[in-house]
């Protein structure tokens, strides 16, 4: 499909949410035109830290929706890492895992932290929920390509790649108190 269609459509679609006066309807829809455009129009490899929190934000927007009072979001970065590169969408399965996996079966209470720092010239980025963890297995079958979660395991390829050995994802997790 052509992107340009999906941004009109898109744009429609939130024209009538407005015009039902559904607000968050047309936040979602304005979320997911940012995201669509990022993809499509960014080829890099890497981007800057700023157009991938950006991207992020406006993913979690649409999950708060979806998980509606699951999780609330909460933002640590420092603005000294906003211009630094990273691996272009490698944010989304770590936060995805978070609120799918994290707060399975939980209605409520969730919260997901992400934080962004620079230390030593290293790029320290965290993403942190108070969900339910994981025990010795089930972080292994996360890491090594369950087929339900491929998710961190390709991040971990993917940093090996770019970074080689200074490419690295750490996985802290305990039963019952997050990951």
């Amino acid at each position: 499909i052509n992107p340009h269609f999906l941004y009109n459509t898109l744009n429609i679609v939130n024209l009538m949410a407005l015009e039902d006066v559904n607000d968050e309807v047309s936040k979602m829809l304005i979320s997911l035109s940012e995201m669509l455009r990022y993809t499509f129009r960014n080829r890099q490899e890497l981007v800057t830290f700023e157009e991938e929190y950006r991207w992020i934000r406006n993913y979690i927007s649409i999950m708060q929706v979806r998980y509606e009072g699951r999780f609330e979001p909460c933002y640590e970065v420092e603005e000294n890492v906003m211009e630094r590169k990273l691996p272009k969408l490698l944010l989304q399965p770590l936060v995805e895992n978070s609120i799918i996996h994290g707060f399975k079966g939980r209605e409520s209470g969730g919260i997901v932290t992400r934080s962004a720092s620079v230390r030593k010239e290293r790029r320290v980025i965290v993403v942190r929920d108070n969900g339910r963890g994981m025990d010795p297995r089930e972080l292994e079958a996360a890491m090594h390509g369950d087929h339900s979660r491929i998710g961190l395991g390709n991040a971990v390829r993917r940093l090996q790649l770019i970074y080689g050995g200074e490419g690295s994802l750490e996985v802290e997790t305990c039963p019952g108190e997050g990951t």
